[in-house]
């Protein structure tokens, strides 16, 4: 496994600064066999969404070891510190979304991605982040992924089967409509919801029926 860091990026970080995100990097050496993914064939955008995925998911991973480790150091706090400043990136994705030049559904994951950090490790930076957005159905959403990420991980399958499971997930997770999620904050699901229910029940039922209980949830509320 090959790290590589932008040297511009990096002089902008103190010393201690500097310890915590290499700290945090280590756990992804500690988490992954190797940076292979398994993928399913098929078009370039079903591929490359399969990736953002695997990534999501190997973020949760070296999130979970970091806090592990490190839970309760002031390393943790160096670290949520430089992510919080980045928070940024986050505004220019959301406004990028919203006026239509990136995709809801890119932009969600994009989000995710960087947020996932926070709720595994304890903190409410993007929980506040959200509240001051009002997508508190956003952070909602993000612990229904950490749920699942959890269950995923006590299965202790190998790492193609991992994959494999994460992708069947993502036919769950893509059944809530991003764009009403990002600009209405609602949690709306697609009539696919329902046929990616059943698509998904024959080989991991638990997992389905966790969706189907959030989904009748929410279409009661």
């Amino acid at each position: 496994m090959k790290l590589e860091y932008d040297d511009n990026w990096l002089r902008t970080l103190d010393e201690e600064e500097i310890r915590a995100v290499l700290s945090h990097e280590a756990c992804h050496i500690a988490v992954l066999p190797s940076t292979t993914y398994y993928l399913k064939m098929g078009s370039e955008s079903f591929v490359q969404w399969q990736k953002i995925f695997i990534d999501l998911y190997d973020e949760f991973l070296a999130h979970e070891e970091f806090r592990r480790r490190f839970g309760g150091s002031k390393i943790v706090d160096d670290d949520a510190n430089v992510r919080t400043r980045e928070f940024t990136s986050l505004d220019n994705v959301l406004r990028l979304s919203n006026s239509g030049t990136m995709d809801e559904g890119q932009a969600l994951f994009f989000i995710l991605n960087d947020a996932i950090f926070f709720p595994i490790l304890g903190l409410s930076d993007f929980s506040q982040w959200c509240k001051a957005h009002e997508l508190n159905n956003t952070y909602f959403y993000l612990n229904w992924l950490i749920e699942d990420f959890k269950y995923i991980e006590s299965l202790r399958l190998n790492r193609v089967g991992t994959m494999d499971r994460v992708v069947l997930a993502a036919g769950l997770w893509t059944g809530v409509d991003a764009r009403a999620l990002l600009k209405e904050d609602k949690i709306v699901f697609l009539p696919s919801a329902q046929k990616a229910e059943d698509l998904v029940r024959e080989k991991d039922a638990p997992l389905t029926e966790s969706w189907l209980q959030r989904r009748l949830a929410m279409s009661a509320s």
